[in-house]
């Protein structure tokens, strides 16, 4: 049971193995609770166990309906709020990261050369989160309104697809937890060595660490193009399951629980040391004085305003999780003697609601809310998001005029920063002056 529900998005299970048909109004239910099950046992469990409460409800077995089904589930609190969180919850944050992560990769994208480019990360994280949002939270959403599952059916649509589309899955989601590292790191070497941030952390430098992550992902999740295929569950079975081939059973097990520590477990401690030393950095009230600030940094202020986004997403990536890890724990070691095959619905219910309130929807609250962490801690950010919608709305009335046009505004961070020395953080006099001037 430990893991295997966190690649339920990779392995479509058949209607062969879940002992109910694939019409049948059960069978989105059945899928739920019979995800780790390997024989028809656990659907026809279930099935038995929904068909007794039909009968106390005078619902003939054979005329179910939907209607029906939706009856039987209505004696389910635990199902109606997990219904009620995807149909409410999950569209919301859908669009409120869309929104926020394009506007923060625009700005950050700024920021990452005229500020610090540590911004760099976060930039990346824009993309990489809003994709996520979609396969993820898009999916289940349009599954639970429009009984549309797009991944399972891309995942079965050919061999190549599953192959690709596996692969991409794990990479986009290893590529998230592994940036936060990196943006950790660079956080704690300018909290902890200030002096000599200027010159570790430079733009050229993230650019390759970026690079260097994913190649090393990459190289790490290839093992996809060659254990993942479509298979037949049994000879009798007319579908096909996206899953690992005969030949990898073994490295599965070893697989799993190697990416539950390389991907969650590793990230976590590492992000969890480094902030720790950055609080006590804090406590300790060490840092730059004005003149000190202005001799290294083109815009000090703002690039102090960076250090508190960087410090509280590292903080946000720390909460989320240590709860998804506690839960994991928490669901094994109470599984661990269970028999998939024997299942209980309103135990399994009661673990699905909990799933989402503490898994799930911190998740995707990571990927979505960074955008407030942005707004509330920096007042460039906010000056830059100002001047950016007002760009918009110019370039809207006046499209097209050559005199007062929506390029001609001065940016609100300091334009020199394109010198190749304004990329390393230090600044010359001359544009020190041109950025009191502007303040």
């Amino acid at each position: 049971m430990f893991l295997s529900r966190r690649h339920s998005y990779t392995v479509v299970q058949p209607a062969v193995h879940l002992g109910v048909d694939m019409d049948s109004p059960m069978y989105l239910l059945v899928r739920m609770l019979c995800l780790d099950a390997t024989t028809p046992a656990c659907g026809q469990n279930v099935q038995s166990q929904v068909l007794l409460m039909a009968g106390e409800l005078n619902i003939t077995a054979g005329n179910m309906t939907d209607d029906d089904y939706m009856d039987l589930m209505d004696l389910y609190p635990q199902y109606k709020a997990q219904i009620y969180i995807q149909k409410i919850i999950y569209p919301l944050l859908l669009v409120i990261g869309t929104i926020g992560n394009c506007l923060a990769f625009l700005i950050m994208r700024k920021f990452s050369k005229r500020v610090t480019s540590t911004c760099l990360y976060l930039t990346v994280l824009a993309v990489v989160d809003t994709i996520e949002l979609y396969v993820r939270c898009g999916n289940e959403w349009l599954r639970t309104v429009a009984k549309i599952d797009l991944s399972s059916t891309l995942l079965i649509s050919s061999a190549a697809v599953c192959k690709v589309y596996t692969f991409i899955l794990n990479f986009v989601s290893h590529l998230a937890q592994w940036y936060i590292v990196a943006l950790a790191t660079e956080c704690f070497i300018s909290m902890w060595n200030s002096k000599k941030a200027h010159w570790m952390c430079t733009y050229e430098r993230a650019v390759a660490v970026t690079l260097l992550l994913t190649v090393i992902l990459v190289f790490v999740n290839g093992h996809f193009f060659w254990t993942y295929v479509l298979i037949k569950p049994s000879q009798t079975s007319e579908e096909y399951t996206c899953s690992f081939n005969d030949n990898a059973k073994d490295f599965k097990e070893i697989y799993r629980y190697l990416e539950f520590v390389g991907a969650e477990c590793v990230p976590l401690g590492i992000v969890l040391v480094l902030t720790i030393f950055m609080i006590i950095r804090l406590v300790q009230k060490k840092e730059f004085t004005q003149p000190e600030r202005t001799k290294f940094y083109i815009d000090p202020t703002c690039y102090m305003q960076c250090l508190k986004i960087f410090f509280s997403t590292c903080v946000l990536f720390i909460v989320c999780s240590v709860m998804s890890l506690v839960f994991e724990v928490y669901r094994y070691l109470s599984g661990e003697n269970q028999d998939p095959e024997i299942v209980d619905i309103d135990s399994v219910l009661n673990e699905g609601l909990a799933n989402e309130i503490v898994k799930v929807i911190p998740g995707f609250v990571l990927r979505s809310c960074k955008f407030f962490i942005y707004v509330s801690c920096s007042a460039c950010f906010r000056r830059e998001l100002r001047w950016l919608f007002s760009k918009g709305c110019r370039c809207g009335r006046r499209r097209g005029s050559m005199e007062v046009g929506c390029h001609q505004r001065k940016p609100l961070i300091n334009s020199a920063s394109k010198d190749s020395s304004a990329i390393s953080g230090v600044s010359t006099d001359t544009e020190v002056k041109i950025l009191e001037t502007a303040a």
